[in-house]
């Protein structure tokens, strides 16, 4: 894994019925409330209660933080989330954040964060992890996600550091 040492991995849990979906490379955005101080490269995917696991992880393709409606219209296609859901989530914020999901590493065998060294609970919104962690994990996964891409594609050229997009409240 090229330039581990650069990475900024984060922790998120994400209830097992999105984590799911993000695995399998059905769900190409994952959205957030709160904006990071540090734009992650990796994100580690925690499945919340009832699963508990670390499923794997995925490189950031892409940040954005912009109006919600405009995150709506732009990755509902690709969010793996129902309308009533994502305004649900969104309804007390005025801006939303969204995660461009890359490639996907699924681990052969989901692990507890303790087995990660990890004696903690986990974050309720996100928890910055060392790069160290991608190595670990790099020891049980499996093959890249191969699936096949839906149309619904992220719009951009995918690079290499993900690029952060901020759009103004209208």
């Amino acid at each position: 894994m090229v330039g581990q040492e650069a990475a900024t991995v984060v922790l998120l849990p994400i209830k097992p019925r999105y984590a799911g979906p993000i695995m399998d490379g059905r769900k190409r955005v994952e959205f957030r409330k709160t904006a990071f101080t540090r734009t992650p490269t990796h994100v580690v995917v925690y499945a919340s209660s009832p699963t508990k696991k670390v499923l794997g992880y995925f490189e950031v393709d892409s940040v954005e933080c912009t109006p919600i409606d405009g995150l709506w219209a732009k990755f509902s296609g690709v969010g793996g989330i129902t309308s009533d859901d994502f305004f649900e989530y969104y309804s007390e914020s005025a801006v939303g954040v969204a995660l461009g999901v890359g490639k996907v590493v699924a681990l052969r065998h989901p692990v507890e964060l303790t087995a990660l060294g990890l004696e903690c609970r986990p974050p309720q919104s996100f928890m910055y992890l060392g790069p160290e962690i991608l190595r670990m994990l790099a020891a049980d996964e499996r093959a890249p996600n191969t699936a096949p891409r839906r149309k619904a594609r992220l719009r951009g050229r995918r690079v290499k550091r993900a690029r952060v997009v901020t759009t103004a409240a209208a």
